[in-house]
């Protein structure tokens, strides 16, 4: 509210403006006495002492009491204070002169109210920047742009839904409530996102003002206030996101709107980004993976070998909370950690024996090669020490470098123990396979010399988690690892689709994959299939019967998919052709677990 001053008290410097006025009066009256006092006119003398007071008095009264006023005024807005207003009378000047300072404070209290607000937004998309620009990875951004909005809006709930490509249905990716349980599909499809996608446009309700009116509730938060916008893209409206209150005293306006508008355009910016990215990890993943193949193919024994290698080195790296990059970054390694051999001799690799001491001084160059090969290359990891330091000991009697502890990156380390691993649970030409019991317990008794006794402390973890410590590792099927029967289902299903690719050609296989990648997200959204390669997200599938029920419903409407084009015996061929492929062990795990049915 406005505030009024009017004829106050002198303030110092008024009073010392006074007193030397008064003293300049009294001055001139003394000379006035002098002359007057010579010449004997004493009562003239003493009327024209009366008179210079009384103007005194008038001067003061209608000049200096307002100045100092106007005086006070102004240094109470050089101090801050914008809710300051005078009132110096009716006088027309000193009327003027309120009305124009008056006038003055209220432009500068509405221009530093603009200003504050200005800066608010621009930190507001500052937050959001950062967050957007802090990872690719999806649900990390989603995540860290919903909490920079609240904190932002100062509110206590929020949410943010993305359509899914294949249903058409909205998909709640970030939720922030009052309550610990995350709201289900149906307050998804009843909630103010659904309208704001459909229609396209912001939607934002406020607390009643009338106690008799039926109140406005967001059914995902509960908020009273809330604010929706959409999120636009080249294609339609891709998803929505939104923040409330449940204070009654919440208000959102235009203003509100325009400004989480904004950060909806930077977000459906990332979210490209980020969807370019995985585009471009999925092609970089295939052409690691044709890569490993051609590794491995050196050595039939070796068949698959990298595939589990960097399905055990992804879920030990996971478990220990590396981030989102690391893991990535640790997979691709694991595709590429023996690409080295390349430079090693066919007959030292395929030896069926033990090597001797040259053979295996030889053999030990691999980690260095596989560098070396690997630098020119410009990955967006840093992938090359990991491939250097894989066979580092913990206790520092590796090669190539005798790296000891800390000194091995950490993924090199995290590397070590699945290859470890792996290599003991598979048949070599030389020895048979360990049991994972048995695997296990050797790592264990290596910990701390060999391995990182943290790293295979995560994987135990890793197995334990889908094995039970007592009856040895889950099956899928009969007596199959369920490992095991993840990678074999993986190779067949690569192996078939390469077999199309070399009969079809590249458009019929584009169009395949299409097909295919669209079944999945509507009946297996488990699997994914990209640049010719499936994958999959194993903990949302399920116990081992559904993971094998899953398998075979894939490879089958692979198989059918294939057979509208080929006919059916070609596709028999693609299946027998990749079974062939695999190791001895894990070709009695594909007959075994009978992946491909068909009618």
């Amino acid at each position: 509210m406005a505030k009024s001053t009017s004829h106050r008290a002198f303030d110092r410097s008024t009073v010392i403006a006074a007193v030397a006025i008064l003293v300049g009066v009294l001055s001139i009256v003394g000379i006035v006495y002098a002359v007057i006092a010579q010449t004997g006119v004493w009562f003239i003398a003493l009327h024209v002492g009366i008179g210079v007071f009384a103007v005194f008095l008038l001067v003061a009264n209608t000049t200096m009491i307002p100045l100092g006023a106007l005086t006070d005024s102004a240094r109470r807005v050089a101090d801050g204070d914008l809710d300051v207003r005078i009132d110096l009378g009716s006088r027309k000047e000193l009327f003027e002169l309120s009305q124009a300072f008056n006038s003055m404070a209220a432009t500068i209290q509405q221009r530093t109210e603009d200003l504050t607000q200005k800066v608010d937004e621009l930190t507001t998309l500052y937050e959001t920047s950062r967050a957007l620009g802090s990872t690719l990875d999806l649900d990390a951004l989603l995540d860290s742009t919903l909490d920079a909005a609240m904190r932002s809006f100062a509110v206590d709930s929020g949410y943010l839904v993305l359509r899914d490509p294949a249903s058409s249905d909205l998909q709640l990716r970030a939720w922030r409530g009052t309550t610990d349980a995350a709201p289900d599909d149906r307050a998804v499809r009843s909630s103010m996102s659904e309208w704001v996608v459909r229609q396209g446009r912001p939607l934002i309700f406020n607390p009643s003002t009338s106690n008799g009116d039926v109140e406005n509730v967001d059914s995902m938060t509960g908020a009273l206030a809330a604010v929706c916008v959409p999120l636009h893209a080249a294609d339609g409206v891709i998803g929505a996101i939104a923040v409330g209150s449940r204070d009654r005293n919440a208000r959102f306006t235009g203003d509100h709107v325009r400004l989480l508008s904004t950060i909806a355009n930077h977000l459906t910016v990332a979210i490209g980004n980020t969807e370019l990215y995985a585009s471009l990890q999925d092609a970089y993943l295939a052409t690691v993976r044709s890569l490993a193949a051609a590794v491995d193919a050196k050595e039939p024994h070796m068949r698959g070998h990298s595939e589990r290698v960097a399905v055990f080195s992804r879920s030990i790296a996971e478990n220990m909370g590396l981030s989102h990059e690391q893991c990535t970054a640790l997979e691709m390694a694991a595709y590429l950690h023996d690409i080295g051999k390349i430079g090693i001799s066919g007959h030292i690799l395929r030896k069926p024996g033990p090597l001797n001491e040259e053979e295996t001084l030889t053999m030990r160059h691999h980690p260095l090669i596989g560098a070396n090969i690997l630098r020119p290359v410009a990955f967006p990891w840093s992938i090359g020490p990991v491939v250097r330091h894989h066979h580092e000991r913990y206790d520092g009697g590796g090669y190539p470098a005798g790296l000891r502890g800390e000194e091995i990156p950490i993924l090199a380390r995290v590397l070590c123990v699945a290859d470890a691993y792996e290599a003991m649970i598979a048949d070599r030409p030389y020895r048979k396979s360990l049991s994972a019991q048995g695997a296990i317990s050797e790592l264990k008794g290596c910990a701390g010399t060999q391995f990182d006794p943290r790293v295979v402390d995560s994987l135990i973890e890793v197995l334990r988690a889908s094995d039970s410590e007592s009856h040895g590792p889950e099956r899928v099927g009969l007596e199959v690892d369920r490992y095991e029967a993840r990678a074999v289902f993986v190779s067949i299903a690569d192996g078939m689709l390469s077999a199309f690719r070399r009969l079809g050609g590249p458009r019929l296989t584009a169009n395949l994959e299409t097909s295919m990648a669209q079944w999945l997200a509507g009946h297996q959204p488990a699997f994914s299939l990209s640049a010719g390669h499936l994958s999959a997200s194993w903990d949302r599938i399920g116990d081992p019967d559904d993971e094998l029920a899953a398998m075979r419903s894939t490879l089958g409407q692979l198989g059918d998919l294939m057979s509208a084009v080929t006919g059916r015996s070609l596709v028999e061929h693609f299946y027998s052709e990749s079974v062939e492929g695999l190791t001895e062990r894990l070709r009695g795990s594909a007959f075994e677990l009978a992946l491909y049915r068909h009618s």
